[in-house]
C-alpha cells in the first residue's frame, strides 16, 4: 500500500488546528479569535518543510491564547512584543515544553525584538548564521536579475541589496523608498529607522538598478516585507548554484565587510543602526582571526 503523501508547510498550516485532539491546547472559541493571528505568524516560516513548521504553530497559539485571556490586543506586534513573551515564559511550568527559542525566532522574524537585544532565540545546536561569501552574494544578484517578471525581479534585488550592501532587514527595509536614497560627501546612504545607513561600494551600481526599477513607492515593493521574503524563497530555493536565502545572512555580510574596513567602530555602530559596540561581538566572531607575524613565522 503506497504510503500518504507528506503535507506540504502551507497545508501543514491550513489544516492546523489546536482545539481538537486529545489535548487541545485552545477551546474551539479560543482558535476562532486566534486562528488567523497565528497563521499571519508563522507565515515567514512556510520556508521550513512539513512537520517543522509545527512547533512554531504550538508555541504562536500558547502564547496568543495567552494574550487574549488577559484581554490584551491582538495584534503581531503587541503579541510577540518582548514583554509579552516574557510574561508569557514565567508562567510556564516546570517541565512544561520548552517554547522560548521558537517564539523568540518568531519575533526576531518579525522585527518586534531589537537585533542587539540577548535573547535565546538559537534552536539545538544552530550556529549563528554567518556571512555569505563574494561569490554567493553574486549569485544572489544574478538570480535577482534573472527572474521573469519585473516585480520579481526588483523584490529579490531588493532584500540582496538592502540586505548586504546597506544592512537593513526586516523593519528597517520596510519602507524604504528611492527617495530615501542620497549622497554625503563620503559616499552613498539610505535614509531607514531613524539612521543613514552607509551602502557599501559595491552595492552603488546595483542600487541604481533597483531605483530604477522601482523609482516610486517602497522598494521592496508593496505587500508586507515578510511576505515579500517568503516569495523571494520561494522563487530561489532549489535553484542550482544559488544559495538559500537569509536576511541574517545578508545584514553578516553587511556588518563583517564594515568591520573588515578602515570605518570607525562609533561609525559602523551609528550605519548598522546598533545601539552598543557590545552588539557587535557576535559580527566581530564571524572575522578570520589576524594573520601570524612574518618574523615570528621565520623564527
Amino acid at each position: 500500500m503506497p504510503r500518504p503523501r507528506p503535507l506540504r508547510t502551507d497545508e501543514v498550516i491550513a489544516t492546523y488546528n489546536p482545539a481538537i485532539g486529545r489535548y487541545p491546547l485552545v477551546t474551539s472559541q479560543e482558535w476562532a479569535q486566534i486562528g488567523a493571528l497565528v497563521r499571519e505568524i508563522v507565515a515567514p516560516f512556510e520556508v521550513l518543510k512539513g512537520e517543522q513548521i509545527r512547533p512554531y504553530l504550538r508555541s504562536a497559539t500558547k502564547l496568543a491564547a495567552f494574550v487574549l485571556r488577559l484581554d490584551g490586543e491582538l495584534t503581531v506586534q503587541a503579541v510577540l512584543s518582548p514583554t509579552a513573551i516574557r510574561g508569557f515564559l514565567r508562567q510556564l511550568p516546570v517541565g512544561a515544553p520548552d517554547e522560548e527559542p521558537y517564539l523568540w525566532r518568531l519575533a526576531r522574524e518579525h522585527g518586534t525584538v531589537a537585533e542587539e537585544v540577548p535573547v535565546r532565540h538559537q534552536i539545538g545546536r544552530r550556529a549563528l548564521k554567518g556571512p555569505y561569501s563574494v561569490e554567493e552574494v553574486e549569485a544572489l544578484l544574478s538570480a535577482a536579475r534573472a527572474q521573469s517578471t519585473e516585480l520579481r525581479r526588483a523584490n529579490v534585488l531588493a532584500i540582496v541589496v538592502l540586505g548586504a550592501g546597506a544592512g537593513l532587514v526586516r523593519n528597517g527595509a520596510r519602507d524604504v523608498c528611492a527617495t530615501d536614497v542620497h549622497e554625503h560627501v563620503d559616499g552613498v546612504f539610505v535614509r531607514a529607522a531613524g539612521r543613514c545607513a552607509r551602502v557599501l561600494p559595491e552595492f552603488e551600481g546595483p542600487l541604481n538598478e533597483l531605483v530604477r526599477l522601482r523609482p516610486t513607492g517602497r522598494l521592496l515593493g508593496p505587500a508586507q516585507v515578510k511576505y515579500a521574503t517568503v516569495m523571494a524563497h520561494r522563487w530561489l530555493d532549489g535553484r542550482r548554484g544559488i544559495p538559500r536565502l537569509s536576511v541574517d545572512r545578508l545584514r553578516a555580510s553587511y556588518l563583517t565587510t564594515l568591520l573588515r574596513s578602515s570605518f570607525t567602530l562609533l561609525e559602523v555602530v551609528a550605519w548598522s543602526g546598533l545601539t552598543t559596540t557590545d552588539a557587535l561581538w557576535r559580527y566581530v566572531n564571524m572575522l578570520p582571526g589576524p594573520s601570524s607575524c612574518p618574523r615570528e613565522v621565520g623564527q
